[in-house]
């Protein structure tokens, strides 16, 4: 799981920032966009569709929540592109907000993004 979150690992390698958020589609309010327009890293799966036949759910999870251990660990900023107060239910992103909170972090909106906060 280290492994590929690191791979999994994109964006601005050299800033403390990352962004999570939705997918939605890839829409100018995609996490992916967001991060891209702030300059931060955030987390894709280059190879979703083979990651999702071989490995279930849970396990992509443990990927997921390695990268978030990583983010965590080197202490760079989390920024949402979306509301962490408004997740889908079972979705990865509630995973994560989930997983931040469990975390000793909390959610503020600062400037025009919640980030988390500890």
């Amino acid at each position: 799981a280290k492994n590929i979150a690191q791979q999994a690992t994109k964006g601005n390698l050299n800033c403390s920032g990352v962004v999570l958020g939705k997918w939605d589609n890839g829409a100018e309010t995609s996490y992916v966009n967001v991060a891209n327009k702030l300059g931060t890293q955030y987390f894709q799966l280059d190879n979703w569709s083979e990651l999702s036949r071989k490995y279930s759910n849970k396990q992509i999870w443990k990927i997921n929540k390695a990268f978030l251990d990583n983010q965590i660990n080197a202490n760079n900023k989390i920024i949402f592109s979306h509301d962490p107060y408004h997740t889908i239910p079972g979705s990865f992103f509630e995973r994560e907000v989930n997983y931040l909170k469990k975390n000793g972090y909390t959610f503020e909106m600062i400037g025009d993004y919640y980030h988390a906060v500890r």
